[in-house]
């Protein structure tokens, strides 16, 4: 890795660390030549991979980090791990309050990933729930989140609403006395970006997790792949936790790389699925079958994104902020062009529905 960014002894040990299975000598190396800690902390926090670097230093390395970076370490693994916990426990009320009122619903992301991927609730950050209905539902979901104590998040008029269920993707809900976030979806990703992903179908595929004991319903792994890399794509893998996830999605659960294929294909976003491996593969030494390896490595554009992508990764500031450059970005992802087409004909007709229709604003 060229990147002055990516060679920074903090930052390598930041990636090294996030690993499944570092390796050790590196491992080692990488800790005594580290300096400064405050910075690592600070990056690993803002990158939300604490507990998988918590986990492999106290298995491996506590002896090699200083007493009070490890304290600080534990703390916050201890308290991630307790807010897991806490909203584990939410996602099941909620989920078990939408069956009973005969209502399809799946967790996803969160702790039904971190469950999958992971194999430990603990093991990811994550400060929301985000659950995925079908859109004829809302109304009866609505009411019966109301019913257990959420409140929508936005103040939205009839009118409103009904613009937000025909132009969005998703509402906002607030739950309990912590105000925990609840993102109710009927969609993936916001419109403009041309991710018509077809969920009607993903009802007759879902997979369930244990979690505290209960299972929860979530998406099959294939759907899960495409959907996280088209997510990290469209905010330009800011995060370094989007690109373990893919990478622990890929090592700990059985995909079916054709049916992933096809699936990516239909919503014009193979592109984005290569590039997010191939960041997993550049970062983490995610290992990918050869014939993957093989068609990413064969797809124009990959490696020129991704440096870029990698190169801004733990920058201070970011290049992508004007809108025109970002969309430029976002349709190079593209591989047909009938979805760049798209999503630029949507993205001018953004902001104008935004502001007719959604004056309450957007969540982050």
């Amino acid at each position: 890795m060229s990147s002055k960014n990516l060679d920074r002894i903090e930052n390598r040990l930041i990636l090294h660390l996030s690993r499944e299975n570092p390796d050790r000598s590196e491992a080692s190396r990488l800790l005594e030549d580290c300096t400064n800690w405050d910075y690592f902390i600070e990056t690993a926090s803002k990158h939300c991979v604490i507990p998988l670097i918590y986990k492999n230093i106290e298995k491996d390395f506590s002896d090699k980090i200083p007493q009070n970076i490890f304290d600080e370490l534990h703390t916050q693994f201890r308290d991630t791990s307790t807010f897991n916990f806490f909203l584990s426990a939410q996602v099941i009320s909620i989920i078990k309050a939408l069956k009973k009122a005969d209502l399809d619903i799946l967790a996803y992301k969160g702790m039904t990933l971190a469950q999958l991927a992971y194999k430990d609730i603990s093991l990811r950050q994550f400060g929301d729930i985000d659950v995925l209905i079908r859109k004829e539902d809302f109304t009866k979901v609505k009411e019966t989140l109301i019913g257990i104590g959420c409140e929508p998040a936005w103040k939205a008029t009839e009118k409103q609403e009904k613009a937000a269920l025909k132009y969005y993707y998703e509402y906002p809900f607030i739950y309990g006395q912590n105000k925990t976030l609840v993102e109710v979806h009927w969609k993936f990703i916001e419109p403009f970006f041309a991710f018509d992903y077809d969920t009607d179908s993903i009802w007759d595929r879902t997979q369930t997790v244990d979690i505290c004991g209960k299972e929860v319903p979530t998406l099959a792994s294939e759907d899960y792949l495409v959907i996280l890399n088209s997510h990290g794509s469209k905010h330009f893998w800011e995060r370094f936790s989007w690109i373990c996830d893919v990478a622990r999605l890929v090592e700990n659960t059985d995909i079916d790389w054709d049916l992933m294929i096809r699936r990516a294909k239909k919503v014009g976003s193979l592109r984005m699925v290569w590039l997010g491996l191939w960041m997993a593969r550049k970062t983490l030494a995610t290992e990918i079958p050869d014939e993957i390896n093989k068609k990413i490595d064969a797809e124009p554009e990959i490696e020129d994104l991704g440096e870029t992508f990698l190169e801004e990764i733990f920058a201070e500031e970011k290049k992508h902020q004007d809108w025109k450059e970002m969309a430029k970005i976002h349709m190079k992802m593209r591989e047909k062009i009938r979805h760049k087409l798209l999503y630029s004909k949507r993205l001018l007709s953004t902001k104008a529905i935004d502001s007719l229709f959604l004056p309450m604003g957007r969540p982050q």
